[in-house]
This record gives structure tokens, C-alpha cells and sequence, in this order.
């Protein structure tokens, strides 16, 4: 079972992010009306009436960088901000949860053309690792 953070840890969580900037977002957008949000997750609750919780999937992936004394750059003056002026590798790691809650095993991609077994000791239980050699993940991957 996953365990909701709290309010201590929005709490804190706000705190540490107090200063990044907010995406900016068109009036069109935020004029929305709770009828429409209403109609929406009316559609997607009929769309997935009859489907087993723990068959939607929600992923995410991340990228952390293996020099921890490196100070990243945002760009916020492009449509889609990114890290630049990295330096060294980078991982990328997919994180999963499916309906039912139940939290699926991290994916690790390195930026290598072989994964050696001691980038993988110690990692947590049931993680698939990969390579790719950009790092990143792929279609393949």
C-alpha cells in the first residue's frame, strides 16, 4: 500500500520551492469553468468503467545527474525548460504507479553501451537497468 504524504510534507516541500518560477498559463485556460472539469472526469470515469484499477498506469521519468557538487541552469525562456551545461553523465530513471496503488519497479537507464553489474549492487529490489548511449529513454527502451 502507498503511503500520502501529508501536511508537514507540503509543507516542506513548498518551502524548498518556494523560489522556481510558476509556467505562465493562457487566460483561455484559466478561465475554465467547473462544469468543464466536472464534464471531464465524468468522460474519463465512463471511459474507464470496467477496467481492472491496476491495469492504468501512470509513469514518469526523471533524469539525475552523477555530479552532485554541479549547479544546474534552467532556461525559462523557452517553451519547454531544460538543464543545461551538464558536465558529466546523466541517469534517467522511470518511476510507475498503477490504479490500484501498488508502486512498480523503478527503469534505469544509463548513457553506456554495457551495464555493469556494480552500477546495479545495492539497487532497489525488482529494478530493471538499461543503456542506451544517450542516457535517455527511447522507443526501444
Amino acid at each position: 500500500m502507498v503511503t500520502l504524504p501529508d501536511h508537514f510534507w507540503l509543507q516542506e516541500f513548498i518551502k524548498q520551492h518556494k523560489n522556481y518560477p510558476s509556467l505562465c498559463v493562457k487566460r483561455s485556460r484559466a478561465m475554465i469553468s467547473r462544469n468543464i472539469i466536472n464534464d471531464y472526469f465524468n468522460n474519463l470515469e465512463m471511459t474507464f468503467a470496467g477496467i481492472n484499477p491496476g491495469n492504468l498506469i501512470n509513469f514518469d521519468e526523471t533524469n539525475m545527474c552523477d555530479d552532485p557538487g554541479q549547479e544546474m541552469v534552467i532556461h525559462k525562456d523557452i517553451k519547454r525548460p531544460e538543464i543545461i551545461d551538464i558536465t558529466k553523465s546523466s541517469i534517467s530513471i522511470m518511476f510507475a504507479i498503477a490504479g490500484d496503488e501498488q508502486l512498480l519497479a523503478p527503469y534505469v537507464v544509463y548513457k553506456a553501451k554495457h551495464v555493469y553489474n556494480v552500477w546495479i549492487e545495492g539497487g532497489p529490489e525488482r529494478t530493471a537497468y538499461n543503456c542506451s548511449s544517450s542516457g535517455w529513454f527511447n522507443s526501444s527502451l
